[in-house]
């Protein structure tokens, strides 16, 4: 990994999540002619968001369609948070 980005959402009524992520995913490929073909596999984009059901729903659509989050796979653990 050379880049680290850290994409922050929560439930704001007029959401951009997805034309950020665009965003991300178009400068990540504008990196190839930098770091070469495999330019995506020095990247990590980690989005943090408050809970999941705090965040917009738009939001976790788009997670679930670019297969970064799957409804049911984390549980409740003690004292309400998730794991």
């Amino acid at each position: 990994m050379e880049l680290s980005i850290l994409m922050t959402v929560y439930s704001e009524a007029n959401n951009p999540f997805a034309s950020i992520m665009h965003g991300i995913m178009k400068i990540i490929t504008d990196l190839g002619r930098y770091w070469g073909r495999d330019d995506w596999k020095k990247v990590v984009v980690c989005i943090v968001s408050d809970s999941r059901q705090k965040i917009n729903s738009r939001a976790l659509s788009v997670v679930t369609d670019i297969s970064v989050y799957q409804q049911g796979i984390a549980t409740e653990a003690c004292g309400g948070a998730y794991i």
